[in-house]
């Protein structure tokens, strides 16, 4: 009995510890109490931060932190607070005072701006401000939170037209329906350091972990069962002059190949068991620099309502502080042909945008393609970016990037399987497959710059990236603990989320 009570009380203390080595807390609004999402929290001597979440939530380890730090936490359109960390009590609540004034009542530049002049030089100023070529390297944490709900209504997704192949009948495409789930559920977390040399750039991973549903876990089985002999049929065929297979849709048609250096090395970048799986580690690398791409440059589609000034109308709202900067507070709405409206917040020093939001304005899509039987439609795009100063450049601190499409296939596909002959060549198998496939997919991805410290092109050249990056499979998020310090508190929706058992499915 001692023994079992020493373990209780050690790990008690273990506990304990662990709690008061994190701050949590909430930001809201001083004067309405309502909370304030995505504020930039950051410390003052170390640079270091997070960021609160939807819910206005934060959580701060104090890890490797001087406590006698100054936590910031500013907010587009409100007074910076600034508190000791020392002062801070381990669970608390930070309010935050509207701070709009009129651009009469505050001296921001040596003469009034015209709102699309001070646009134009956010693009003429966006090399200056944000173009970073000395080597460095950020811890990140990145999260992705997908479903993708299938169309439940259509009687027959995947009808089997034709098919001499032995096991690939109606039958098998039926059982694989009934075992697919209605919709797919993707949740991964991870922390890795990212190291930059001007266009390089290099990942390692430091913790990974994934809530995969266990429905979609069976279904993967089956069909890896249903078509195991199948695939090592058509592998087989790549080694064999005399055998291979072509896939035809309509009047296009294409041998398959199996000598592509690059196909043979995707498949090897992802593999699965009971407790994890791996990926390519340039797709994890490769997805966190098209999402910087995407959301916090002018060298994309989204950010048009700089580069494309003619299809706006701006207005100047007035004027703030954000930490140190003053900032213009400028509003954007779509004319002739314009994709979002939202707000920013100018610096009226440099002209870099330090917070930007935009979202598709009512009744607005992005790209509609319906050609040849598919069909893509982006039906919402949603985006809020944190930039902070270090030196004399503007780095990316937070991104938030949701994500509406719609996709159907409604399209007749086979597959044939033939021996080479002097003449013609032989079918030997056959299957037809006419695909009626309607789905909605919703992603939300975040990143957030936990660290940033600048580097010799000595230490990034000694940098050696792992070609795989593992996640950890579990159940919820609150049986993980995580190793390495600060991530993003889960919104109440993510708490509660619980992986899915095959039996609810039935």
């Amino acid at each position: 009995m001692k023994i079992i009570y020493s373990i209780v009380i050690l790990l008690s203390l273990s506990f304990t510890t662990f709690a008061q080595d994190i701050i949590r807390g909430v930001v809201v609004d001083a004067e309405t109490k309502e909370s304030l999402p995505y504020t930039n929290i950051i410390l003052a001597n170390a640079k270091k931060g997070t960021v609160s979440n939807a819910d206005g939530k934060f959580n701060l380890s104090l890890k490797n932190i001087d406590t006698s730090d100054t936590l910031v936490f500013s907010y587009g359109g409100y007074e910076t607070v600034k508190v000791v960390i020392d002062k801070l009590p381990r669970n608390c609540q930070i309010a935050l005072k509207p701070n709009i004034v009129n651009l009469e009542e505050v001296e921001v530049t040596d003469k009034q701006e015209n709102v699309k002049d001070i646009i134009a030089k956010i693009e003429d100023n966006f090399e200056k401000n944000y173009v970073v070529e000395a080597p460095y390297k950020e811890k990140l944490y990145i999260h992705n939170y997908g479903i993708t709900e299938f169309d439940d209504d259509i009687l027959d997704p995947m009808l089997v037209k034709k098919s001499s192949f032995e096991g690939l009948n109606q039958e098998t495409f039926d059982e694989l329906k009934r075992v697919l789930p209605k919709e797919f559920i993707n949740y991964n977390d991870a922390q890795v350091m990212l190291y930059h040399k001007e266009d390089e750039a290099k990942l390692s991973n430091l913790q990974a972990i994934s809530l995969e549903e266990s429905t979609a876990s069976e279904a993967y089985d089956q069909l890896t069962e249903k078509f195991e002999g199948f695939v090592n049929d058509m592998e087989s065929s790549f080694n064999n002059d005399e055998i291979y297979y072509r896939f035809k849709m309509g009047i296009i048609s294409t041998k398959i190949r199996g000598d592509s250096t690059d196909t043979e090395d995707a498949s090897d970048d992802f593999e699965r068991d009971s407790t994890s799986y791996t990926v390519g580690t340039k797709y994890i690398r490769g997805g966190i620099n098209e999402l910087k791409k995407n959301y916090a440059s002018l060298d994309n589609k989204n950010w048009e309502f700089v580069t494309k000034r003619g299809k706006y109308n701006y207005t100047l709202e007035g004027a703030s502080m954000m930490d140190d900067d003053v900032v213009y507070i400028i509003t954007f709405k779509p004319k002739n042909g314009g994709l979002f409206f939202g707000k920013m917040y100018v610096s009226t020093e440099t002209f870099a945008v330090l917070q930007i939001d935009f979202e598709y304005a009512p009744n607005k899509e992005g790209r509609d393609i319906h050609l040849f039987g598919f069909g893509y439609t982006e039906t919402f795009k949603k985006g809020r970016v944190l930039f902070e100063k270090s030196g004399d450049k503007y780095y990316v601190k937070y991104i938030n990037a949701e994500e509406h499409t719609t996709f159907s296939v409604e399209r007749s596909f086979a597959l044939v399987k033939k021996q080479k002959r002097f003449f013609v060549d032989k079918t030997l198998n056959e299957i037809k497959i006419k695909f009626n496939i309607v789905a909605d997919s919703k992603e939300t991805k975040e990143l957030l710059v936990l660290d940033r410290k600048d580097i010799t092109e000595q230490s990034y050249d000694m940098v050696e990236e792992e070609e795989k990056m593992k996640f950890q499979k579990i159940v919820t998020t609150q049986d993980y603990i995580w190793e390495h310090g600060t991530v993003i508190e889960p919104t109440q929706e993510l708490k509660a989320y619980k992986r899915k058992e095959i039996t609810e499915n039935k």
